[in-house]
């Protein structure tokens, strides 16, 4: 009686171990998605066991530095240490984690986010993964105002620019300039930050982007207290890896005497 006893116990936790035992599974082609749509990663268990007490993790593995995309850790989002340019454009449906659907919403998506992603799963005793390829199609183009600007002097102006599908611009490099001088530069954004050292001395603390805006793609650059002198063609250039669009806008200064 004894010796059942200890066989139904081995039993029972052979069965508890195994019972955890899974296969991640997901597309077997490219994801393909044009920029600026929304797209769904798709992972899940096999058997669909529950994956709400497991951690998912979601990464870059084809990234050099940080790679992790989005992680879901004792039953939360921690996504402290997500790469930057995915912040706030990632979520997993929570509700069908218990169907053991892990799947990613990846949300505005970005020429950038084309590449390799890793959707890893892990239990108690139980570990796997596999990959998902993501191909971006970027048709992307700089729009900006069909007329002409027209200010008084003194005011401030915004000079419109933006890209079509309103995709982020954070990651890519935004300059202003001042066409047919020989001086140019207005304003220079790239690596996420404005590089204004070679700027125009008539423009300096005079210009600046909105830096909330350039995730919705807006571009667009403020130009305080017009002079008489900024009255020209300025050109909006963005560009990103191997494409590059501009826009060029006229601005007509009106002096009161």
């Amino acid at each position: 009686m004894m010796f059942l006893c200890v066989m139904l116990l081995i039993f029972s936790g052979f069965m508890e171990t195994t019972s955890e035992n899974f296969k991640v599974v997901g597309p077997a082609a490219p994801l393909v998605v044009e920029a600026g749509e929304d797209v769904v990663l798709p992972c899940s268990l096999q058997p669909s066991i529950s994956a709400v007490d497991m951690m998912v993790e979601w990464i870059r593995p084809d990234l050099s530095d940080n790679r992790l995309v989005h992680l879901y850790k004792d039953h939360k989002d921690t996504n402290d240490k997500q790469i930057k340019s995915y912040r706030g454009r990632t979520a997993l449906f929570k509700e069908e984690l218990q169907k053991g659907n892990t799947s990613l919403k990846l949300s505005a998506v970005q020429p950038s986010d084309e590449g390799v992603y890793q959707c890893a799963i892990k239990s108690e005793s139980w570990f796997d993964d596999i990959a998902v390829h993501v191909e971006v199609k970027t048709l992307l183009k700089v729009v900006g105002p069909a007329a002409s600007l027209v200010v008084k002097a003194g005011e401030d102006l915004v000079l419109p620019c933006s890209l079509e599908p309103r995709i982020s611009a954070e990651d890519m490099m935004v300059e202003w300039i001042r066409l047919y001088l020989d001086e140019r530069l207005v304003h220079l954004y790239v690596d996420y930050e404005d590089r204004n050292q070679r700027q125009m001395e008539s423009y300096r603390g005079r210009t600046s982007l909105f830096k909330e805006e350039l995730k919705k793609g807006n571009t667009s650059v403020k130009l305080s207290a017009v002079q008489p002198s900024d009255e020209g063609f300025y050109q909006c250039y963005i560009r990103y890896g191997d494409w590059d669009d501009e826009v060029k806008v006229y601005v007509e200064v009106k002096v009161s005497y």
